[in-house]
């Protein structure tokens, strides 16, 4: 990358002897243009890296050290609207929530709030591939977010808590144990970030 700044203002410095201001304008945008894609694409993972770290993740690697620049990728591919790959997205996300702390803990929060809330059934569904203590990290997670979130957070809580009740009135034993525990938690997390 160095060298590319370095040819840069080389470029520059000669260009600037030249008699056409207009077209060194351009000469110098279009290498700007060209060494910021060059390093956008360096430090931006891809979509096949990004899948084969969710592997590895999924397979027991640490989410640390070379993985760590999937993480956000990773966490945004929740989003997806495909409900297969949401399916291991989620999985996958499971996994991170275990290892989770510090800056990448605090921002687990927003992404399960969101996806909670955008719809409580998918989550539900979603939530027999992770065990019950990862629900609970989530709930707590989404509760820390809920109480820097919202000026009133015990109110959205509860109106959270109807909204979903009444939105699934059919649960499973299953299912409506996932939701206790993880609304249980939320409510720590919510008291923990007050």
């Amino acid at each position: 990358m160095m060298k590319h700044f370095a040819t840069t203002f080389f470029l520059l410095l000669s260009l600037s002897a030249c008699n056409d201001q207009r077209e060194a304008v351009h000469t110098v945008k279009a290498i700007i243009n060209e060494t910021t894609s060059l390093v956008k694409q360096a430090t931006d993972p891809d979509n096949d890296s990004v899948k084969i770290v969710g592997d590895l993740i999924l397979s027991g690697k640490s989410i640390w050290n070379d993985n760590e620049k999937y993480l956000k990728p990773l966490m945004d591919s929740l989003a997806t609207s495909d409900y297969a790959k949401s399916e291991y997205y989620f999985k996958v996300f499971g996994k991170i929530c275990e290892q989770a702390d510090g800056y990448v803990g605090e921002e687990l929060g927003t992404y399960i709030l969101d996806y909670f809330q955008k719809d409580p059934q998918k989550f539900l569904r979603h939530s027999a591939l992770v065990s019950n203590d990862i629900v609970g990290k989530m709930g707590y997670e989404a509760g820390v977010e809920m109480a820097m979130r919202e000026e009133h957070p015990e109110q959205a809580f509860q109106q959270l808590i109807k909204t979903t009740k009444e939105h699934l009135p059919n649960l499973t034993e299953d299912q409506k144990e996932k939701l206790n525990e993880f609304f249980r938690k939320m409510k720590e997390g919510i008291k923990a970030g007050a």
